[in-house]
């Protein structure tokens, strides 16, 4: 649900949470929106702006967060964009496909509608907005429903797998889903599962990722890399990536001719303007640049 906050004007998104006290996702909201982990800019959980409690209904609370757009929309364009995501997703693990989002203010200056979120506001027309390499967006992970706290005091935890929106993993299929395992394991093969769909099984060019999404979801969770191992890895990945291609716009396996080359006829003029204006190929969220209205 969509409203708009008296103290500025602002578009908000409301979510309804009953029974909030049986479920850890306000204390979690709450503990990530407020500092220092609000400051750090590693951190890619959506901000709680309020979280306002029902009168007529106890146990029930609304949470204000950004009015927020799906991480593929509009659609990642070129390698470095790509690379981008990549790299903010691994900062905060614990992520299928459907609950990242981006923060898009800037991506879209003169907003878009919450539920059209193709129109403007009013639905009048085709909301504008910028590339995300010249407007780099913040990607931000919600839905912390099903999320839990662990100590790392007690070392690394053991829990019963949660069936959240991916359940390919192998703990949580027939008599494992009762065997007790490490949940950041199943969160590193959400998170190389969900890259494998959206990008290496779809995409062409994603091959320099195989390797590490392979690994990320290997079917004994032991054998995965830590998120820390998966980040040292992905940063010799980057370095090893060409200017060239981090400039050059992704195609979709399902592409045809006719799209592919309009698609190309457009980049070929994009990639001129990057390189007039000396825009870099992976786009960095807070970097900007001095363009002030869209296109």
């Amino acid at each position: 649900m969509d409203a708009t906050r008296m103290s500025d004007g602002e578009t908000v998104t409301l979510k309804r949470i009953v029974k909030y006290k049986e479920s850890d996702e306000v204390a979690i909201g709450k503990f990530f929106s407020s500092e220092p982990l609000a400051s750090d800019p590693k951190n890619h959980c959506v901000p709680l702006l309020d979280v306002l409690e029902v009168p007529e209904y106890e146990g029930m609370v609304l949470l204000v967060m950004p009015i927020l757009r799906p991480f593929n929309n509009p659609k990642i364009w070129t390698f470095g964009e790509a690379v981008e995501f990549f790299r903010q997703v691994f900062e905060r693990c614990d992520c299928t496909g459907r609950n990242i989002m981006m923060g898009a203010r800037k991506l879209y200056p003169n907003g878009f509608h919450p539920i059209n979120i193709d129109f403007d506001y009013k639905r009048n027309r085709f909301a504008r907005h910028w590339t995300r390499t010249e407007r780099p967006p913040k990607y931000l992970l919600i839905d912390f429903g099903l999320s839990r706290f662990y100590d790392p005091k007690h070392g690394p935890p053991l829990d019963l797998p949660v069936r959240g929106i991916d359940r390919t993993a192998p703990e949580v299929q027939g008599d494992k889903y009762n065997e007790y395992s490490n949940p950041f394991a199943t969160d590193i093969y959400y998170l190389g599962n969900m890259i494998k769909m959206e990008f290496v099984d779809v995409r062409f060019g994603f091959d320099f990722m195989v390797p590490l999404v392979t690994d990320m979801t290997q079917e004994e969770p032991s054998k995965r890399p830590s998120i820390d191992e998966v980040v040292t890895r992905f940063e010799t990945i980057y370095r090893s990536l060409s200017f060239k291609l981090l400039r050059t716009r992704i195609v979709g396996r399902r592409e045809d001719e006719g799209t592919s080359a309009l698609y190309d006829f457009l980049h070929f003029f994009r990639r001129m303007r990057y390189a007039f204006m000396r825009i870099p190929p992976v786009p960095r969220a807070g970097v900007a640049f001095y363009h002030t209205e869209a296109r």
